[in-house]
C-alpha cells in the first residue's frame, strides 16, 4: 500500500491562463459547494491507553466526530519494526484498536472528498505520542 492520502489542490479560473489564487476559489460556486460538503478536518486525535503497564503495545485511538463523515480511513505501521508498509482500516466509528504501531494517520471520507489528516506519532527516543501536521511520507 502507498499510504496515507496528502491533500493538495490547486483551483484555475478559466481565464486567468494557469495562475491559482484564492480570489479564483470563493468566487467558483460550483467548487465552493464541493469543498463545503466535504468532511471537516479529524480533531483530538489521542490514544487512551497509550504507555499503561498493562497496554503492552495496543493502543486505543479515538477522535471527535467529524462533520459530513461517511468513513474514517486509519492508517498505521511500525518504523522501528523495519515495517515501511501502510496498514489501513476502514470504519465509520470514531475509535480503533491498535497494536504495535509508531506511527498513526486518521482522514475522514465522503462522496466529496477527504478531510486534513490528522497524524501521531512515536517521538524518536520512544518516550512520548507527538502531533503531527503536514506531508506524510
Amino acid at each position: 500500500m502507498r499510504g496515507p492520502p496528502g491533500l493538495c489542490v490547486e483551483v484555475y479560473d478559466e481565464g486567468s491562463g494557469g495562475e491559482s489564487s484564492d480570489d479564483n476559489f470563493s468566487q467558483s460556486p460550483i467548487l465552493n459547494i464541493k469543498f463545503q460538503k466535504r468532511p471537516t478536518s479529524i480533531r483530538n486525535l489521542r490514544l487512551q491507553n497509550a504507555n499503561s503497564p498493562t497496554a503492552g503495545t495496543t493502543a486505543l485511538v479515538t477522535w471527535d466526530a467529524s462533520t459530513n463523515t461517511d468513513t474514517y480511513h486509519i492508517y498505521w505501521r511500525n518504523r522501528r519494526s523495519g515495517e515501511q508498509t501502510w496498514r489501513l482500516h476502514s470504519q465509520n466509528t470514531i475509535n480503533k484498536k491498535l497494536v504495535n504501531a509508531d506511527e498513526i494517520v486518521v482522514v475522514a471520507a465522503n462522496a466529496y472528498g477527504l478531510s486534513q489528516a490528522a497524524k501521531l506519532r512515536l517521538s524518536s527516543d520512544g518516550g512520548q505520542w507527538v502531533k503531527s501536521s503536514g506531508v506524510v511520507d
